[in-house]
């Protein structure tokens, strides 16, 4: 027992005492001993029961039950936090500052989070679902829903949208743009027409909704019908093309718009009909359609008219469109143009507008423009034959050229043209007047000296015809067969590699029979 440490459980300085034991602490100077409040520092040690008078400040250390577990059990309290598992209030919670969360992650509420937002929401997925805005520009504003769908009050604009979602039992004053067809009003610019018995088509149009939005429409039609055909519009499957199905269901849903019913028209010698709706519209019915007695009216017109063995006198006609006649045969009977002079020409004609000759045609008839004579022009703007007033004019042949050795040169040109290359280049081109047959007469001159070759090749509108090769100067006229108008003959030529020299194309001729060329051949800028 002398040897023990024993360890007191209070000091004198936990009673108070200094280090010469004098008592100077102002809890017994101030207040004597039995005083029943502290004003100053008390160790912990020395608490146990009793009231409190006053405040307590906590300058260091910390407050806790006595059945205090970190995150379990327990209460308390720091300098700077509180930990209270749980907290009955009577009145109500003031705070300045600070936050709350009921949780780190998934679902879970916030409470001022920041400085612009009272409360916020999450879902299990950490959307929010939930929002009420505090502060800046948007304060006020209620949100409810996700980013997609929601549902929001606007305290500045004082509106309430809704977004993504569906209503009902409301009454609707507006939509946004954006909104299901199915609640919208809307027109229609496409014009409908049947093209035959089967066929129905349409002009590129709009379509128009309530809300603004505007879908520009692409020309289509439905094919070759077999029944009843439905043509509708749906953004799921094309903004710019409208759909057909022959299914009435199909062409109803969600963003959908019905634009017309078509049918086929059994008889083929007859028009397929439709019904087109807004806008523009449309329709297109059969005699089948019209109830006896159901039309009573002083005129009835039509696009075409389509009547059955009927006779129609020549009073019943008050005007008649040329365009309107077809095919058929006047039986002895005349067909007479009244000319008034100062009125414009009077003609008939097809291919030409005008006597002149610039169109290939012909045209008969009076030249209002040019002292109202009688004219008659045929054929094209190089060869016809044309009758001017009292003149005559005949510019065509009998036939086209023929080719001919001793006959008459129609081109010729002496002009060298040469070339080192080893690939084929074009020296010489002609472009042919006139239908017929030719003969061709070319020279090509070498000025190589190590006896390396020159090579041609004769192309006819760029395809080859004949070509060769020599070590020497050639000649050679060939007879070119049933050329036309507009062909084109060339004639390339290059080298053998290593050669030391160029080659030449001097002549470049051509002979018929007899020269009477109205529309004379000609080289080609560059290469005579």
């Amino acid at each position: 027992m002398a040897n023990d440490v024993i360890t007191p459980k209070y000091t004198v300085f936990d009673l108070g005492y200094e280090k010469c034991l004098a008592k100077s602490d102002s809890f017994y100077d101030d207040q004597g001993a039995n005083a029943d409040k502290v004003t100053d520092s008390l160790p912990s040690i020395l608490i146990g029961g009793g009231g409190l008078i006053g405040n307590i400040t906590m300058v260091d250390g910390f407050m806790q039950s006595s059945n205090y577990v970190a995150g379990s059990t327990g209460w308390k309290l720091t300098e700077t936090t509180a930990y209270l598992p749980s907290l009955d209030l009577s009145g109500y919670l003031l705070a300045t500052g600070g936050a709350y969360k009921t949780a780190a992650t998934g679902s879970r509420v916030q409470i001022f989070p920041d400085a612009n937002t009272g409360i916020i929401a999450y879902d299990d997925g950490g959307d929010t679902v939930f929002t009420v805005l505090v502060g800046g520009t948007d304060q006020g504003d209620v949100i409810i829903g996700s980013a997609a769908k929601y549902a929001k009050w606007d305290k500045s604009a004082a509106t309430f949208t809704i977004n993504g979602a569906a209503v009902t039992s409301s009454v609707i004053t507006s939509v946004a743009s954006g909104s299901d067809f199915s609640v919208l009003h809307w027109q229609e610019t496409m014009v409908f027409s049947a093209t035959d018995y089967d066929t129905v088509a349409w002009a590129a149009g709009a379509i128009t909704l309530s809300d603004g939005t505007t879908y520009n429409i692409d020309a289509g039609n439905t094919g070759n019908m077999a029944a009843r055909t439905f043509i509708y519009f749906d953004k799921a499957v094309s903004s710019t093309v409208l759909q057909i199905t022959t299914t009435a269901a199909t062409a109803n849903g969600a963003n959908k718009i019905l634009i017309a019913v078509a049918q086929n028209n059994a008889d083929n010698t007859s028009k397929a009909t439709f019904q087109a709706f807004g806008g523009a519209g449309g329709q297109m019915v059969t005699v089948d359609m019209i109830a006896a007695n159901a039309a009573s009216v002083n005129e009835f017109i039509s696009n075409t008219a389509q009547i059955k063995d009927a006779i129609i006198t020549n009073a019943k006609i008050a005007s008649l469109d040329v365009g309107k006649l077809t095919a058929g045969t006047v039986v002895s009977k005349a067909i007479t143009l009244s000319f008034t002079e100062g009125a414009g020409d009077c003609y008939i004609a097809a291919g030409k507008t005008d006597f002149d000759h610039d169109e290939s045609g012909f045209i008969m008839g009076i030249d209002d423009s040019d002292s109202n004579k009688v004219k008659l022009i045929i054929g094209t703007p190089t060869e016809y034959l044309m009758v001017d007033g009292s003149t005559f004019v005949n510019t065509l042949r009998v036939g086209g050229y023929t080719a001919f050795v001793g006959g008459a040169t129609i081109l010729s040109t002496t002009t060298e043209r040469q070339t080192t290359s080893t690939s084929y280049v074009k020296l010489k081109e002609l472009t042919i007047g006139r239908r017929g047959d030719y003969k061709l007469l070319y020279e090509l001159i070498t000025y190589i000296g190590n006896g390396k070759k020159i090579y041609w090749s004769l192309r006819k509108n760029g395809s080859e015809f004949s070509s060769g090769w020599s070590i020497t100067d050639y000649s050679q006229t060939l007879t070119i067969s049933s050329l036309v108008a507009g062909d084109i003959i060339s004639l390339y030529g290059k080298v053998e590699t290593g050669a030391d020299g160029p080659m030449s194309a001097r002549y470049f001729n051509l002979k018929v029979d007899v020269n009477d060329e109205i529309t004379s051949p000609v080289y080609t800028s560059g290469y005579n």
